[in-house]
């Protein structure tokens, strides 16, 4: 016994099947016949190995087992007939009532590829015209059904894919459909034109095995009243399609979606369902219409009612509650419908997900794009993502979850043939359908698998559903007409409106952006309109939109592009408000793809990068480019963060002594990177390093700055300076070479000793001797800022450390405080813009008259206060005013102008793209500025009073501290 249960447990059976398979003379407990193994086998990869037997054992006994033996020698022909077997329990019954269409199961040929609906509809034509009336109905039947298991055999031997199986389903239904209404108009007379219009899936040409088909009746012409011919014409259709008989029904047919639903007509002439639709028909009657094809009839009124009824589903206007009112319904139907988690339809991340976010979308740019018209829910996702509508990663996403639920659904109904959605709660049951798709082998459990791939597909259908279905510009988008393009005859006006100064060149630059067949055109002729009041909002629209059309051109076939213009509000306004700031961000963008990113994912500027991360990736940024790629390989690290650095600071995510220290750590990091390449390729003689001095030392680096260096060497051969002297010459050329990336930075050498008369290097003896001997109080004053950048950490440090005396002496004798002054005075003469009040640093209030208040102090008191040697012009702000040192209102007002001055330099650079100290003096060019700043319009004098009062405080504040 143990053995004959093995035997039978190998190929998926149990004690039940002992008795077919003597029926069928295999005797469990001996040897198998010559071709019992390949039955068995068959049986065994079957989803229902049970049911695959017994209906093996029924044919056994109905044809004899001579029958089974020939069956054997067709190719493929017994496991076809084992698979079907075990997947539809009402297939299997059909055959063993006709068994004489078992040669279409074993026949190959039969099934090798698809029908067209004209040779379906010439069959089932003389198939039901050829019989006699009474014959009709079951003539109708059996043609469905021999099609029906045509169609079935060819989707589960693989020869068919899921739309293919969908569409030859449908044209099954219109040959029906074809056959019965003529055989109607046969019997009730011609009077007039009627029609038979697919909605729904079979509309759609994507039927399921066991759909309702849904349809309208349609009639033209005729009588004077034409409506009792026609509904005695539908009501006779109705019959021939749901009447069962001995051999079933053809179809259940649902009639819900004409006007008016159960309550409606049961048909209408042409213009009665147009003053309908145009009148009363709500929003999800319109939708339905996507899929309404002429299926039978008068083929001249289907299409009449297709074409008249096409810009009825896509409209030119949505009103603003369409969307809401189809999102209504779509949480209606979920509540209503969906029968727990186990529904494949109508539960959250089923069918209806899918459907419903591709035809919303459909709604919504269909009114635009043409192509967007079809049908069949697959090709509708194709199409947004050809369009651009959809990504490709989504719509990816999308199709593979459809297919999988629909097949999954598919097998539930081919079963018994019955109208389910929902997955057997069961193990065995959930056993079934795990096989009857393809889960079983491989050594995992199938009813895992299938749990598996079941749960990630929901969540992944639900997600993207939720992503696309709720898009927050999908609603802007529906609210402006489709009629309603870029070419309008008060366009120029509209744009003058938004705040472009030259709006005749704004209107060409959209036209050509929304012009055309790609992608890129076609996203933005629906973007634009709802995007351009935004301009508004950029603190120069005419800069905005040329940038804004530079990146659209260059990324315009980028799907994070696409996705970006297409379905995220918020960082498309902020992209153009960026843009507004000047040509500068526009640039940098255009050459840092990076940036997409940024804007799509805002949290990647949260965090600022640490000196040593920065470190490591300029570093890493050379490390695999050979030696004369390596100058524009640096190039690019320093563009792609600088670019990063400043969307921190322009989306408020970085204040501005964060702006300075991420700055002048990125100088760090390419110095020491640059640094790096030199000594590998002049080699390694003597210790070297780089000291940061001005801005750069203070971490307070702005983005148009110099940078201010000094270098150091020590140690290594007697006269290490040939050597050293190679390095700095060499590292000068890394960072000012100008090549296709442009520059890394400027370089600025004057603050070395004997400035551009020195060495470009000196040991750090040398700079000792010398800063002890003659250096003068200015020198001295540049040291409080010196700080260890790149190279040798323990040669910087030393090099600060000894010079830290030197810049916060215990006493500063008088005549170095005369000098202090003498200097500041001879530069407000010598440097001082005209007008004064224009000039950022050297005006009254300006800059440079805050920076010398506060290092005057620290010259005075470093030497006994520690904590006034800090480098940042803020810091050693503050420690004076706690410390005493200077009045605390003062040093309030000096802080505010410090940062108000300094915002207005950043906001200038951004806007004139090179270093800038002097305001414009164009009223025009002073309100930009001040928009860019964040005053609202009209900024200009908003601007200027407040930089006069803080510019007014300052100099007070400046006089007190630095002469008091």
């Amino acid at each position: 016994m143990a053995g004959r249960k093995a035997s039978l447990a190998k190929y998926g059976l149990g004690p039940w099947a002992e008795r077919p398979l003597r029926e069928l003379g295999i005797v469990p407990e001996g040897p198998l016949p010559e071709w019992g193994e390949r039955l068995l086998t068959a049986v065994s990869r079957a989803a229902s190995p049970r049911d695959a037997i017994l209906f093996f054992s029924s044919l056994a006994s109905s044809r004899g087992r001579s029958w089974l033996t020939a069956a054997l020698k067709r190719p493929g022909g017994i496991e076809r007939l084992a698979g079907l077997a075990g997947l539809s329990r009402s297939l299997s019954a059909y055959l063993l009532r006709h068994p004489e269409d078992l040669d279409l199961v074993l026949d190959a040929r039969r099934i090798a590829g698809p029908r067209s609906r004209e040779s379906l509809k010439r069959e089932a034509l003389r198939d039901v015209l050829g019989a006699a009336p009474e014959a009709r109905l079951d003539a109708l039947r059996r043609f469905r059904r021999r099609e029906f298991l045509r169609i079935a055999l060819r989707d589960l031997s693989g020869r068919a894919d899921l739309p293919e199986v969908g569409r030859e389903l449908s044209w099954l239904a219109d040959a029906v459909l074809e056959a019965a209404l003529a055989a109607c108009l046969e019997e009730e007379g011609r009077q007039a034109s009627f029609a038979v219009i697919a909605m729904g899936k079979l509309g759609g040409e994507e039927l399921n095995y066991s759909s309702d088909i849904d349809l309208l009746f349609v009639y033209s012409g005729g009588p004077p009243d034409p409506y009792p011919w026609a509904s005695r014409v539908s009501e006779r259709l109705l019959s021939y399609l749901t009447t069962v008989t001995q051999e079933g029904a053809a179809f259940r047919v649902d009639l819900d979606l004409r006007p008016e639903g159960r309550d409606g007509p049961i048909c209408r002439s042409l213009e009665s369902y147009l003053s309908y639709y145009n009148r009363w028909a709500k929003t999800w009657e319109l939708q339905a219409l996507i899929k309404a094809r002429h299926a039978a009839g008068d083929p001249s009124l289907g299409e009449a009612f297709v074409e008249a009824t096409r810009p009825l589903a896509f409209p030119d206007r949505l009103p603003p509650e369409a969307l809401l009112e189809v999102r209504r319904m779509k949480a209606r139907l979920e509540r209503e419908g969906a029968k727990g988690r186990r529904d494949l339809k109508h539960g959250a991340g089923g069918i209806r997900d899918v459907e419903f976010a591709v035809q919303l979308l459909q709604m919504v740019h269909g009114r635009r794009d043409p192509s967007l018209r079809v049908r069949g829910t697959l090709e509708a996702l194709e199409r947004l993502v050809d369009g651009g509508y959809v990504g490709e990663a989504e719509a990816e996403e999308l199709a593979r979850a459809y297919r999988f639920l629909r097949r999954a659904e598919h097998c539930l109904q081919l079963r018994d043939e019955r109208r389910v959605h929902t997955v057997p709660a069961d193990e065995e049951g959930e056993r079934w359908v795990a096989r009857a798709l393809g889960f079983a082998g491989g050594g995992r459990d199938e009813v895992e698998v299938f749990r598996e791939v079941w749960r990630e597909t929901l969540a992944v259908t639900r997600r993207v559903f939720e992503k696309l279905f709720f898009r927050p510009l999908l609603d802007a988008v529906a609210s402006v007409p489709a009629s309603r393009g870029l070419d309008e005859e008060a366009r120029a006006e509209r744009l003058r409106l938004i705040g472009f100064r030259n709006p005749g060149q704004a209107s060409k630059t959209l036209l050509s952006l929304a012009t055309g067949l790609s992608r890129r055109a076609r996203v933005l002729r629906d973007a634009l309109p709802v995007i351009l009041p935004w301009f508004a909002e950029a603190a120069d629209p005419d800069v905005a939109l040329t940038s804004f059309a530079q990146l659209a051109r260059k990324y315009g076939e980028d799907a994070s592009f696409l996705a970006l213009v297409r379905e995220n509000p918020t960082p498309a306004m902020q992209l153009l408000r960026y843009l507004g700031r000047g040509q500068v961000v526009g640039d940098a963008m255009l050459r840092s793809p990076e940036w997409i990113q940024y804007l799509l994912n805002p949290g990647s500027l949260d965090a600022p990068p640490t000196r040593e991360g920065l470190v490591k990736e300029a570093l890493a940024s050379l490390a695999w480019h050979a030696p004369e790629a390596r100058l524009d390989a640096l190039r690019r690290f320093r563009r792609r963060e600088f670019l990063r650095i400043a969307l921190r600071d322009l989306s408020g995510r970085a204040d501005l002594p964060e702006v300075g220290r991420e700055l002048s750590w990125l100088a760090d990091a390419v110095l020491e990177a640059a640094l790096a390449a030199c000594l590998e390729e002049e080699g390694r003689q003597a210790s070297f390093a780089v000291i940061a001095m001005g801005k750069l030392g203070g971490e307070e680096l702005n983005y148009s700055s110099d940078i201010d260096l000094l270098f150091v060497y020590s140690g290594g051969p007697p006269d290490p300076y040939p050597w050293a002297s190679r390095v700095s010459e060499r590292l000068l050329s890394y960072l000012t070479t100008v090549t296709q990336e442009g520059a890394a930075f400027r370089v600025d050498l004057d603050l070395r000793p004997e400035g551009r008369d020195g060495p470009i290097c000196r040991s750090l003896e040398s700079y000792l001797s010398y800063y002890n001997r003659w250096a003068k109080t200015w020198e001295l004053q540049a040291l409080i800022k010196a700080r260890h950048a790149a190279g040798d950490p323990s040669l910087g440090e030393a090099f600060v450390e000894a010079t830290r005396p030197l810049a916060f002496p215990d006493r500063l004798p008088p005549e170095a405080l005369l000098e202090v002054r003498r200097m500041k005075a001879r530069l407000e003469r010598e440097k001082v813009g005209r007008p004064a009040e224009l000039d950022l640093k050297f005006g009254p209030g300006g800059i440079s008259d805050v920076e010398f208040a506060v290092q005057l102090a620290q010259m005075r008191w470093g030497g006994r206060e520690e904590r006034l040697r800090a480098r940042g012009t803020l810091d050693a702000l503050r420690a004076a005013a706690e410390g005493g040192f200077l009045d605390a209102r003062e040093a309030k007002n000096l802080e505010e102008a410090w940062r108000f001055q300094v915002r207005v330099r950043s906001a200038l650079f951004f806007l004139k793209g090179r270093a800038l100290d002097l305001l414009p003096s164009v009223p025009e060019e002073q309100e930009t500025l001040a928009r860019s700043l964040g005053f609202p319009p009209p900024a200009r004098q908003a601007f200027m009073d407040r930089l006069r009062s803080v510019r007014r405080r300052a100099r007070s504040a400046f006089e007190a501290a630095f002469y008091g």
